[in-house]
């Protein structure tokens, strides 16, 4: 009688359940992984929406992770991951997002305007809408447009393209075909949440305080009482492109509202 012996090769199946890499799109800052205690902690920026962020998720080869990598979730609270390895086994690691407070640092980097709002306000402090005025802005046109550029260690410029006279004292002076810069220091308030101004005219220097009303990574909003119960109100986007000095337009119809931040230059 022959025997037939049946040779049965078995696989292990893989163990390894690790988050090796974690991020968000969009954002270039990588998580801090504790493996000990499953904890990924990742610091975004000021302002960064945490509600429907998109997760890059790298895991052990064969493992699985549940939420998937690229599926928005809100990050408010902590999330919890589970990393399933191919035999089965899970990992339960902890994802905690913090958004960094507003500093100076928020502002580092370079701004377009995109919009100014000039209105009076009544007693309480409410818009007399009838009085506004409003002034739009391509914020990416670098050539024709205003640009703020905030540095690291407090100094900055502002770029203007369009405007090409300077109210001094009673009277306007022209400067046609050029591009205005008046450099500027800067410091940030934190109690009362202001970016304190001093502008360099090359005649005369100013101190302006603008209040943050609103702050993202991309955009900002400050107001400006100028004068009692005139406010500038303007919006400003953060802009990729580096600007550089380019050939004003002369006499264009633009704002000039004396002790506003915007207009009186």
């Amino acid at each position: 009688m022959a025997i037939m012996m049946l040779m049965v090769s078995c696989t292990k199946k893989s163990s390894e359940k690790q988050i090796l890499s974690f991020r968000f799109e969009s954002f270039d800052e990588e998580a801090v992984i504790v493996e000990e205690t499953k904890t990924i902690s990742v610091t975004l920026p000021f302002g960064a929406d945490v509600t429907n962020l998109v997760p890059i998720i790298v895991v052990s080869e064969k493992a699985m992770v549940s939420p998937g990598s690229g599926v928005p979730m809100n990050y408010t609270e902590p999330v919890i991951y589970t990393v399933t390895a191919e035999d089965g086994s899970q990992a339960l690691y902890t994802i905690i997002v913090t958004v960094k407070e507003l500093t100076y640092q928020s502002f580092v980097g370079i701004w377009g305007v995109e919009k100014i709002d000039y209105y009076n306000i009544d007693y309480a402090g409410n818009p007399i809408v009838a009085t506004m005025e409003t002034y739009e802005y391509d914020p990416f046109d670098i050539d024709n447009g205003i640009q703020f550029v905030f540095r690291e260690d407090k100094s900055g410029e502002m770029r203007d393209s369009t405007i090409d006279s300077l109210w001094v004292y009673d009277s306007y002076v022209y400067y046609p075909d050029t591009t205005l810069i008046y450099p500027y220091t800067y410091t940030f308030d934190e109690n009362n949440t202001s970016l304190l101004m001093n502008m360099d005219y090359g005649i005369y220097t100013h101190t302006l305080k603008m209040f943050i009303k609103d702050m993202t990574i991309n955009s900002f909003v400050y107001e400006n009482e100028y004068a009692t119960g005139y406010i500038e109100k303007a919006y400003l986007r953060r802009i990729n492109e580096t600007p550089s000095k380019s050939v004003g337009r002369q006499m264009l119809n633009h704002p000039h509202k004396r002790g506003s931040f915007l207009g009186d230059r």
